[in-house]
């Protein structure tokens, strides 16, 4: 199916065929040129590559597993405890320096995640003085054998946090008191608790250590993590490009499975976001496991301008499904991530995507399935004439023509 813009003639004469960005420029002599939209692929929503989803498991025996693998929001965990009462509430692990002093004595371990418990409870109902810091410092003293020290680091909107040291070692506690604010993603002790377990699982790099924690059956819950010397955020640097600022495409960044989406002062220590609420769970988590790996060295490469290793991975996996989801899924992100402050990035990796038959640019058949202004506030009239080799006003004609086959296309 073509659309063709502009005035048609009956000239007969040689033309040229140029293809650019998903549009067939058509170059006549002594003739206007015609645009229209490239046959291949093209269809009402542009699919790119073929989504992935595991399913959740409504009755699990082992929920940090469950958790680990899948995005939960905090009503779907609370769901989990009314259809499965008998499911334990605790997930993770003491830290290994813990695991070490205690070994497998049950006792003591349900000692420690019984002692945040009854602290979190109590937090949550009464308040806490200085008289219960003392008496949980007193009782973890005598769990590890070793002196313990806690001390109050500060208060938020859904918690408190406490610094627990121990053999030259440094944790926080975070008591929760006041209920979620929403699904996954959002905060208080179920939505925190959940996005911590699949972050340690998933994007381990980018988040302080989780280690235990405990949902409370009113919201009253606790967490452990690693402390985190309070620093400046430092941005990380990917062949020398700061990966947080908006006018640099970093695939690396794009491809993480989860982020953070909150920019509280604090949030973030260093290279590392220390606050587990906020989270937002990208499209990459619809990629097949497989596929995902490969999307992801795929985008190290792409960052890193690592041609030769780009053509290994491309020589080992270029026939099976799972790459050619992966490069689906490249495609997307350039066409909902590209825009005016970072496509000269794209620009400059021109050959390496062109070995994957990517363009460093969006889409414009994905463009037309969006609304018209999308356009313009993405690239400026005069840059997206020098970019995109034709004007807004030729694309705005081909928006006009796509929409008269939409009811096509769905139907097909």
């Amino acid at each position: 199916m073509k659309i063709n813009v502009g005035k048609i003639s009956n000239n007969f004469l040689k033309k040229k065929e140029i293809y650019s960005h998903g549009v067939v420029r058509e170059i006549r002599p002594n003739m206007p040129d015609i645009f229209r939209l490239a046959d291949e692929k093209l269809s009402a929503m542009m699919p790119s590559f073929d989504i992935f989803i595991k399913e959740k498991n409504p009755n699990p025996t082992n929920l940090t597993k469950e958790l680990s693998e899948i995005p939960y929001r905090c009503d779907e965990v609370k769901t989990l405890f009314k259809n499965n009462p008998n499911l334990r509430r605790t997930v993770g692990s003491l830290p290994l320096s813990w695991e070490r002093k205690i070994g497998d004595n049950k006792i003591l371990q349900d000692g420690i995640d019984d002692t945040f418990t009854e602290f979190a409870q109590k937090a949550h109902r009464y308040g806490i003085n200085q008289k219960d810091i003392d008496f949980m410092q007193t009782k973890l003293s005598v769990i590890l054998g070793t002196d313990v020290n806690v001390s109050n680091i500060g208060q938020g909107s859904y918690g408190k946090t406490y610094k627990i040291s121990a053999d030259s070692e440094d944790y926080v506690l975070k008591v929760y008191f006041n209920k979620h604010s929403g699904g996954f993603g959002e905060h208080g002790n179920y939505a925190e608790l959940a996005s911590a377990v699949y972050a340690t699982r998933n994007e381990a790099d980018n988040f302080t250590t989780f280690y235990m924690g405990h949902f409370g059956k009113n919201d009253d819950g606790y967490m452990l993590t690693k402390y985190v010397k309070e620093t400046e955020p430092t941005a990380k640097i990917v062949n020398g490009l700061d990966e947080d600022s908006n006018s640099n495409f970093v695939f690396s960044k794009l491809l993480r499975k989860i982020v953070s989406q909150d920019c509280a002062t604090g949030n973030k220590l260093g290279t590392k976001t220390v606050d587990f609420g906020g989270l937002g769970i990208n499209d990459s988590v619809k990629l097949e496991p497989k596929a995902y790996k490969i999307a992801r060295l795929l985008g190290d490469y792409l960052d890193t301008n690592n041609g030769e290793e780009l053509d290994k991975l491309i020589q080992k996996h270029k026939d099976t499904p799972e790459f050619k989801q992966a490069v689906g899924f490249l495609q997307d992100l350039i066409n909902k991530k590209c825009v005016k402050y970072n496509y000269k990035i794209l620009e400059s990796k021109k050959e390496l995507l062109s070995k994957l038959d990517l363009d460093y640019l969006p889409d414009i058949r994905f463009l037309l399935s969006h609304p018209s202004y999308l356009i313009s506030l993405t690239f400026n009239e005069k840059d997206f004439e020098r970019i995109f080799g034709f004007s807004i006003k030729t694309f705005r004609e081909l928006r006009t023509q796509y929409e008269k086959i939409l009811p096509y296309l769905q139907k097909n």
